[in-house]
């Protein structure tokens, strides 16, 4: 649970498949956690961001992170079955589960 480095522009680890998430272990709140950490220092020392996803900081999951005037959500896409994905977003003032079909 660190400031993790962002990945800019042109870095070849951006354009690699990120997994669905598929399990609620130790290592998606370590993921979640350093989303947190890294985007709350970014906008606090550079004044910039709204969210950030995983692969931005080299995790290859499918995991978002929002935060912005006081509300922070936390998306995951999870596959079920299928072509059917779920997403689905947890948050200070918002919870949602919304179906998504490919």
């Amino acid at each position: 649970m660190a400031i993790k480095k962002v990945l800019m522009i042109g870095n070849q680890k951006l354009r690699e498949k990120s997994l669905n998430v598929t399990d609620f272990t130790g290592e998606l709140l370590e993921v979640t956690q350093d989303l947190k950490n890294t985007l709350l220092y970014l906008q606090k020392e550079k004044n910039i961001g709204r969210a950030l996803a995983a692969p931005q900081i080299g995790h290859m999951k499918k995991v978002v992170y929002y935060n912005s005037n006081y509300e922070e959500i936390i998306m995951l896409i999870l596959k079920l079955y299928g072509r059917v994905k779920r997403c689905l977003m947890f948050g200070t003032v918002v919870i949602a589960l919304m179906l998504l079909f490919l």
